[in-house]
């Protein structure tokens, strides 16, 4: 109705805004923002027509989807078995902690680039080489001795 408004008064400069607000308070007619292009009806359609397609889709899976979830049911007790055995050999607390300690180590890089012939050396070190308190990663500096 805005559009055939504006048609007709084409020197109108009135909004939408504005058209939507007189209609709703002067005329006491009261419309919402166009959605889409569609009925109530034929979206009630639209959606039990789907519901029907999907209740007869899932009747023809319901068997795959069965087996499937008895190999899953299977599976797991595979998994709850692997993980019994595995806690009840428990390592030494010796073996655990230097397992512990090797998934933190840090690693530390170190890299010289000599400008005059445009070469590069990059040593990298863990923190078992290249301790702090001790400086093991001198070695690099007997390439310019």
């Amino acid at each position: 109705m805005s559009e055939l408004f504006q048609g007709i008064y084409t020197d109108s400069k009135m909004a939408y805004e504005t058209y939507r607000n007189v209609f709703n308070t002067s005329f006491n007619i009261a419309f919402g923002y166009p959605r889409k292009d569609t009925f109530t009806t034929c979206d009630e359609f639209q959606v039990n027509h789907l519901d029907l397609e999907f209740q007869s889709s899932s009747n023809e899976k319901l068997p795959v989807l069965t087996r499937e979830r008895q190999a899953l049911s299977s599976d797991k007790e595979l998994h709850v078995r692997k993980a019994e055995i595995s806690y009840s050999c428990k390592a030494s607390a010796e073996a655990r902690a230097k397992v512990y300690h090797k998934r933190q180590l840090t690693c530390f890089t170190f890299r010289i680039h000599v400008l005059s012939t445009d070469e590069v050396y990059l040593y990298t070190y863990d923190k078992t080489v290249a301790k702090k308190v001790q400086m093991k990663s001198t070695p690099c500096f007997r390439i310019f001795c």
